[in-house]
């Protein structure tokens, strides 16, 4: 026997529970077998999508949508157990979308962001992004929600809404990039022998690659020191390791010559007052 969800106060929850006690049993045996069961379903749906060879941007997104609706037809199995008038329901919801509309328009700007990562690509999952303070690799591109693992190993969780309207520099979209160091050495030191210096150690390396040719070249004199720019171009998974090879061995062929490498510092002179005829 159905019953309007109107009917549902704490007057009548007893007799509610007397005429429904079954159905509210059968309603809870369905809900926990539904959570049990979703886990075989997910591993069921994960074999699908791998056997697809489909983007792991795209079957992340997938697997959250299918999420809210495996949880939207277990709700409403649920409901329709325990007899609860289904247009009733649905009549709630509709009056509450509009107004939750208003409440949680960040919540569907997230999910339009994420249908716009989806489309224009800007990253996919695997790639190493750097957005505001983090950088980190893609590990899953959900229905609200961008998920990155930094290099601390951190998880760090980016709404979608938020991510697509600020910048982000994606360092996986091309296989080749530009390592930028700079390198200040002393005013007396011989430029000469410095360059001479930069030029093997770049040359000498196996993962700098040769095209597009390396630049190592006095780039300003500045306050303190000649600032010397090396430019060479590495594949993505070598940038780090050339990176740290290149500042160790520039910093001991640096200290073999006698090379300074010099800090911020500032000369202060200070005159002394002549006295005058009378001795003050």
């Amino acid at each position: 026997m159905k019953f309007d969800i109107k009917q549902l106060t704490l007057d009548n929850l007893l007799a509610i529970f007397e005429k429904h006690g079954l159905n509210i049993i059968i309603a809870l045996t369905v809900y926990y077998v539904g959570r049990y069961g979703k886990s075989y379903i997910d591993k069921a749906v994960n074999r699908f999508l791998e056997r697809t060879h489909m983007e792991r941007s795209i079957s992340s997104f997938i697997k959250s949508v299918y999420s809210l609706i495996y949880y939207v037809i277990l709700f409403y199995i649920i409901i329709d157990i325990l007899g609860i008038d289904l247009s009733s329901i649905t009549t709630l919801l509709g009056a509450l979308g509009i107004v939750l509309g208003f409440a949680f328009k960040e919540t569907l700007g997230n999910f339009c962001g994420g249908l716009m990562i989806l489309v224009f690509k800007p990253f996919k999952v695997g790639h190493v992004v750097e957005y505001g303070k983090y950088i980190g690799e893609i590990v899953a591109i959900e229905l609200f929600y961008t998920r990155m693992k930094n290099f601390q190993n951190e998880l760090v969780i980016i709404p979608n809404g938020i991510i697509t309207n600020n910048v982000i520099r994606n360092l996986s979209k091309n296989k080749v990039r530009r390592l930028d160091l700079t390198y200040g050495v002393g005013y007396k030191s011989d430029i000469r022998q410095v360059k001479k210096i930069l030029d093997e150690i770049i040359a000498g390396h196996p993962k700098i690659l040769k095209s597009p040719e390396p630049v190592a070249r006095l780039g300003e004199m500045g306050d303190s020191a000649l600032n010397f720019v090396v430019y060479v171009y590495v594949k993505n998974e070598d940038y780090g390791t050339v990176k740290y090879d290149l500042n160790e061995g520039i910093k001991i062929k640096f200290d073999e010559h006698n090379i300074e490498i010099p800090f911020p510092q500032m000369d202060i002179y200070i005159g002394k007052k002549e006295s005058d005829d009378s001795g003050n």
